[in-house]
């Protein structure tokens, strides 16, 4: 039976509390920034053990985590609530979207900004943010070609 005040059910409920976006004040607040430093270092430096032994499966699971800790959300989550100001509501307002469902941050990219402004309902400030974090987001395209495929 675990005891509460072990260091390690304190850290694995303030992961859990950053994962689902629960806020956390006061020392707790504290323990959790170094808690998420630590977790950081740590996954890095296990990716790096786990790749170099070959283990596929479980190097992907700690990358899987290390993406958690870094964007703060379970890997089960919407991708929008990467967007600032986006609630778990908003995110599923915009997956509902009749006039097309709104799945990723791409798709919400390419719409006008009159459009975002009726399906969000965001301040002109908040609508700001979010098409400035447009505008930092990563847009990678890969090819690749097999030779002698």
């Amino acid at each position: 039976k675990p005891k509460y005040g072990d260091p390690h059910v304190k850290a694995n409920a303030l992961l859990q509390s950053h994962f689902a976006r629960h806020t956390v004040v006061g020392n707790l607040a504290a323990d959790q920034r170094e808690i998420l430093l630590s977790a950081h270092r740590l996954l890095l430096a296990m990716v790096d053990v786990i790749s170099s032994s070959g283990w596929l499966t479980l190097a992907l699971n700690a990358m899987e985590l290390s993406q958690m800790v870094t964007q703060g959300m379970w890997d089960r989550d919407s991708v929008l609530l990467q967007l600032p100001h986006f609630t778990r509501d908003l995110a599923r307002r915009c997956q509902e979207n009749e006039a097309k469902p709104i799945e990723s941050i791409f798709d919400l990219a390419e719409m006008s900004i009159d459009e975002m402004r009726d399906l969000l309902q965001l301040s002109n400030s908040e609508l700001q943010d979010v098409v400035q974090f447009f505008k930092r987001f990563p847009n990678v395209d890969m090819t690749y070609e097999v030779p002698g495929a």
